[in-house]
């Protein structure tokens, strides 16, 4: 994670593993950049769709992402979600979901 001078996040990137309906796992990282949807400096949110290609698929992703600043703690934490829809020749051959991945970030 990396704020600006003003405090704001400018950029998040967090890796995740997300489980199958077909029992597999799905793994990638999100890179989120400024603009976000929501930012001030206590909290931000994001949420967007990419897509991927992994060895003659399309993977369809939607992820968001929301995050707080704790004083006391002196860190961000945050949620993250993602659902990843795996495409073949135009029809889904699976659907993969990490529903609420918790993270927290300090200072480097």
């Amino acid at each position: 994670m990396r704020t600006g001078d003003d405090g704001r996040v400018e950029r998040l990137r967090i890796g995740w593993r997300a489980r199958c309906d077909n029992g597999g796992r799905y793994s990638s990282r999100t890179i989120f950049l400024a603009p976000l949807d929501s930012s001030t400096v206590v909290d931000f949110r994001d949420t967007g769709d990419y897509r991927a290609r992994p060895d003659g698929y399309t993977a369809r992703i939607h992820v968001t992402v929301r995050g707080w600043w704790s004083a006391p703690a002196d860190r961000w934490h945050g949620r993250f979600s993602v659902r990843v829809r795996v495409v073949k020749d135009g029809s889904v051959v699976d659907t993969c979901r990490l529903r609420r991945l918790r993270w927290s970030a300090g200072p480097a």
